[in-house]
């Protein structure tokens, strides 16, 4: 079975056991294989050896995926390092296959954790509040939600690949709001008295992991930038907040920056980022993730960093005080005016989450059109229901959010919701969807990659 095929079977296997119900399961694989009775085996096949496995685990955590132990000071892969640095790499053969490196993830809070796939450590629900210097210390502030049954014994924090602290979790003093996932939110605090400024550069990577009975269980990741006030241009206020209900610059630029963080780790599990040539980020807004997107990978020469929007004035901005004739207004339904096969690669934040289901459908048709053979498409969808109400067709997009009025036409802005299994076996009609990260996407949305068709 070729690589390709493996990640197929993969998506469809991870999917099918957060069904509970075996009847649904059986609907949901059927349509997954699409008559493909080949698949259908393998995948039943799978999910059958599953079933057995739940009954134990076979290995602690960081033992059963390569991942460090946060009791000894290891190094974890910065996936734009090593071989990357300062070029493309080698192309990746036709059948590639990512290795197993920490940043992957894409397991159900059900099952143990030593059954995540490629053993990879999935992204925690949670937010950073503070990192920066104060006070002489360098500070990493924020919290995780720990889902139930899952207890949290630690925090490790890694600074640059390196373990730079350890932590107990406090309590939080606020109540959880009710769109997280069933748990317990704790808080972490970490102080580095010893820290020298050279040794945090721009772009140090900060990562840290929840574990539970002291063994790494969740993580979270992001960038620090020393020139954030100075070098990154901070939107109007209307602008920051039509796109994230925020008017607070360092904030809306920090979030930005983990977003940006984030779509490039789970791409480069596909393709070396040297390699391509035009990216897009699509529905950029005032370009609070596209700026961090430029400026990480502007050490490949010759990769060019897009952005559209439908936001007129957001794409006037970003033009004028981002980087000139780079952002592009488009129109709220396709076709865009970009000529076939245009970009190697797409990131779309919350996008998605604010269209209809036919709405999506003629996205979805035209990245396919836009993205060259073999390209990689990665975006976000809101998978948690702000209420108990699910339809039976899995996508809620029923609700109208009005922060884009005057801009998006009457009705067309919606606060969409959709299940897991809904986006798999919908979004696979166009492309082979490699991986879904359930909150890989600032720790609320999950992320969806996806690969265009040969």
């Amino acid at each position: 079975m070729t690589a390709r095929r493996w990640q197929q079977v993969e998506v469809i296997v991870q999917s099918a056991l957060d069904i509970e119900s075996g009847a649904e399961r059986d609907r949901f694989v059927s349509d997954a294989c699409a008559g493909d009775d080949e698949l259908r085996r393998e995948v039943k096949r799978l999910i059958s050896a599953a079933a057995v496995a739940d009954s134990f685990i076979e290995s602690p955590a960081w033992e059963a995926g390569g991942l460090p132990n946060p009791a000894a000071e290891t190094r974890i892969r910065d996936p734009l390092d090593g071989q990357l640095e300062g070029g493309a790499g080698p192309p990746e053969p036709a059948d590639y296959s990512p290795p197993p490196v920490v940043e992957r993830g894409v397991g159900s809070p059900s099952r143990p954790l030593a059954r995540q796939r490629l053993g990879g450590m999935r992204p925690g629900a949670g937010y950073f509040g503070n990192i920066g210097w104060c006070d002489g210390a360098f500070l990493v502030t924020g919290w995780m939600l720990a889902p139930s049954p899952m207890q949290f014994s630690s925090f490790a924090l890694y600074l640059n690949g390196r373990l730079a602290r350890e932590t107990k979790p406090k309590a939080v003093s606020w109540s959880k709001p009710k769109t997280l996932p069933p748990g317990v939110p704790w808080r972490f605090e970490f102080r580095l008295h010893q820290a020298a400024a050279e040794e945090i550069a721009n772009f140090s990577r900060i990562e840290v992991l929840a574990c539970a009975a002291e063994q790494p269980a969740l993580k979270m990741a992001t960038r620090f930038r020393h020139d954030l006030s100075t070098n990154v241009p901070t939107p109007p206020e209307e602008l920051m907040f039509r796109v994230t209900g925020n008017k607070d610059g360092r904030q809306v630029k920090e979030a930005g920056l983990r977003c940006a963080s984030e779509f490039l780790d789970a791409l480069s599990h596909y393709r070396a980022p040297g390699s391509l040539r035009r990216l897009l980020d699509w529905g950029c807004g005032c370009g609070r993730v596209t700026v961090h997107l430029m400026d990480i990978l502007s050490r490949y020469e010759g990769l060019e960093v897009c952005g559209c929007d439908i936001d007129p004035e957001a794409i006037a901005w970003g033009n004028e005080h981002v980087r000139p004739g780079h952002f592009s207004a488009i129109a709220p339904l396709p076709p865009t005016m970009w000529r076939e096969a245009n970009f190697d690669a797409v990131v779309s934040c919350s996008v998605f989450t604010h269209l209809t289901r036919a709405a999506q459908s003629a996205w979805l048709e035209e990245m396919r059109r836009i993205i060259a053979p073999g390209g990689l498409f990665l975006a976000s969808v809101n998978s948690r229901f702000p209420d108990a109400r699910i339809p039976a067709e899995g996508i809620s997009d029923d609700r109208l959010d009005s922060m884009l009025d005057g801009i998006a036409p009457p009705g067309y802005y919606r606060g969409t919701f959709q299940t897991r299994e809904y986006t798999v076996r919908r979004w696979s009609q166009y492309f082979n969807i490699l991986d879904y990260i359930e909150h890989g996407l600032e720790g609320a949305q999950d992320l969806v990659v996806m690969r265009r068709p040969e």
